[in-house]
């Protein structure tokens, strides 16, 4: 059996709701989520959480969609060379999504 005890037992790593008396007994009680939300509701601050999270996935997407459209204009542009510089646009792309998402 696993103990919340630290390496050095004397300092416990979590402290179980039991041993907190600081918290009052209301927060100790199991509470159904499904009654929470609905008794929350659904406003216009939630609206508008969706609506920037959805411009925020569009604009994110639209980075792919304008790499795809602005490379056959590149390479007729500047020609093929012996290192296609033009494949390293999209792979400067998702290399940025990649540490963007860190």
């Amino acid at each position: 059996q696993q103990s919340n005890q630290c390496h050095d037992d004397e300092t416990p790593l979590i402290e179980m709701p039991h041993e907190q008396p600081h918290l009052h007994e209301a927060f100790l009680q199991p509470i159904d989520i499904d009654h929470v939300l609905v008794t929350i509701g659904f406003g216009r601050f939630h609206y508008k959480l969706i609506a920037y999270c959805g411009m925020g996935w569009a604009a994110d997407n639209l980075w792919t969609q304008a790499v795809s459209m602005i490379l056959p204009p590149i390479r007729k542009q500047f020609g093929s060379a012996s290192i296609d510089l033009t494949s390293l646009l999209p792979a400067a792309l998702f290399i940025g999504m990649a540490f963007g998402s860190l």
